[in-house]
């Protein structure tokens, strides 16, 4: 069954060195509001590269990060102020996102086949966009993305309904939104990905994000996550602990087309094979030339095992 579609990420770049701006905000409100920043980048890119943010999605984030309203809209108010967020799509659209974090989203994306831009969310220069980024307009029926200007009438009903339904449904809500702050639930993402621990098996150190997003890429490519973890292991089998080796094998599979654990088997075999047929050493120190004498692949290791070769 087919990997479906990631929107968002599962890691975020986080600098080490912070911008003056966000260095503002914890010079306010202390290491309190650092890590409502924190928690906010999280949950913008676990949903991709923005996030609605009206009534009923503040009321949420209050309870999970357990910080008042008041506090939250002061800290929010002055990151529009100091343009941590865009302060005209926020008016126009109630969302939070920055250019910042567009550019770090398409980045972390740029290997994959689509990326959907909201048309009326972009903030990304002509450069900088990917030949992957399709742009998309607002969907209309969506009342939560349409603009604050629209008709009042159809808001306040809006707004009722959501009050009306509120209590009944916050606890589950609340638990939604705590299982999705590092990770999207498991019908949008799938099993666990099981790279890391293969990654930790074959080099015996725990892989980056970055890493990981590198890896996962090649899911996009055609590539089985089975596959990757073969990679991984012939890297460590070959005694070649880079990421960099692992990609030349992956991208050569991916120039064949592999799209199978066993065409790759077969493609390790083959290249076993090529490389044997080319250094072997026979009688008297001769090469000995497989493809003269008609050997498979299989008979070739045979030959190679009986002669105490590896």
């Amino acid at each position: 069954m087919a990997r479906p579609t990631k929107t968002g990420l599962d890691y975020f770049p986080l600098d080490t060195h912070m911008e003056d701006k966000i260095k503002l905000i914890e010079a306010k409100y202390g290491i309190e509001g650092f890590g409502l920043l924190i928690k906010l980048y999280q949950k913008i890119y676990n949903n991709g590269y923005y996030i609605d943010w009206q009534e009923e999605n503040i009321l949420l984030f209050s309870s999970e990060v357990n910080v008042s309203i008041n506090q939250i809209n002061d800290i929010i108010n002055d990151c529009l102020h100091w343009k941590i967020f865009n302060e005209e799509l926020y008016k126009n659209y109630s969302i939070l996102t920055s250019h910042g974090i567009q550019t770090r989203f398409i980045e972390a994306t740029k290997r994959r086949k689509k990326v959907e831009i909201i048309k009326e969310y972009n903030l990304l220069k002509d450069y900088e966009i990917n030949t992957n980024i399709v742009f998309v307009n607002i969907n209309p029926v969506n009342v939560d993305i349409n603009p604050k200007n629209d008709n009042n009438n159809k808001q306040s009903k809006v707004k009722e309904s959501k009050v009306n339904n509120n209590t009944s449904s916050s606890k589950d809500n609340l638990i939604n939104c705590h299982e999705s702050n590092s990770k999207k639930s498991d019908e949008e993402d799938g099993e666990k990905s099981k790279i890391p621990q293969a990654y930790f098996n074959a080099f015996n150190c725990m892989m980056s994000p970055t890493q990981l997003q590198i890896l996962e890429s090649y899911i996009e490519d055609g590539l089985s996550e089975e596959i990757i973890i073969l990679a991984l292991e012939q890297a460590a089998l070959n005694n070649a602990k880079s990421l960099n080796y692992v990609q030349a094998i992956l991208n050569n599979w991916v120039k064949k087309k592999i799209s199978t654990v066993e065409q790759a088997n077969q493609a390790i075999v083959e290249h076993k094979a090529k490389q044997k047929n080319k250094s072997s050493p026979g009688k008297n120190g001769n090469v000995v030339s497989f493809e003269r004498k008609g050997m498979t692949p299989e008979e070739q290791e045979e030959y190679y095992k009986s002669k105490g070769y590896r």
